[in-house]
C-alpha cells in the first residue's frame, strides 16, 4: 500500500447527491487525499475517492466530514457518514467498529453551485482527531 486515493471525477449539475454507477467519467487519476483541487469547472461536480484505512487496533472509531456540500463516507460496505441529504450540516460525525489492519474507504463529494472544501478526520482507540492517512493499492 502507498499514500493517496484513487479518485473519479464528473462534471454536471444534480438536484440531489448522484447515483456515481450511473455518471460519465471526466477522469480519472491519484490524489494526496481528499482534495478538491482536481476539479475543472467552477459549476457542479462530483468526485469519488477510494483507498484504504489502516487502523492500529481494535475499537469504535470516529469519522467527521466537514463540507458545505455533500459528502458520503463509507467503510468497506457501510456508509459511515451520510451528508447527502437536502438538510445537510456543515460537519457530519459517523462512528463504526473495526479490527485492527486496513479497511476499503470510500468518500463521495458532489457540488452544485458555489463554493467547496472538503475535510474528513477521524479519531480512535489512542488517536486525536486527525486527517486520515489514506493509502491505494500500487
Amino acid at each position: 500500500l502507498i499514500p493517496g486515493l484513487d479518485y473519479t471525477y464528473y462534471e454536471g449539475d444534480w438536484d440531489v447527491h448522484p447515483d456515481f454507477a450511473n455518471l460519465t467519467l471526466v477522469k480519472e487519476g491519484v490524489a494526496k487525499g481528499f482534495r478538491l483541487d482536481l476539479a475543472d469547472v467552477e459549476g457542479g461536480y462530483a468526485a469519488r475517492f477510494s483507498g484504504y484505512v489502516d487502523v492500529p487496533r481494535n475499537g469504535i472509531y470516529t469519522f467527521l466530514t466537514d463540507s458545505g456540500n455533500r459528502t458520503r463516507l463509507l467503510i468497506g460496505s457501510t456508509c459511515v457518514v451520510d451528508n447527502s441529504g437536502p438538510d445537510r450540516a456543515r460537519k457530519k460525525v459517523g462512528f463504526v467498529a473495526l479490527k485492527a489492519g486496513p479497511h476499503p474507504l470510500a468518500g463521495e463529494y458532489s457540488r452544485q453551485g458555489s463554493g467547496s472544501g472538503l475535510s474528513v478526520t477521524f479519531a480512535g482507540p489512542g488517536i486525536k482527531m486527525q486527517r486520515i492517512p489514506v493509502v491505494r493499492n500500487p
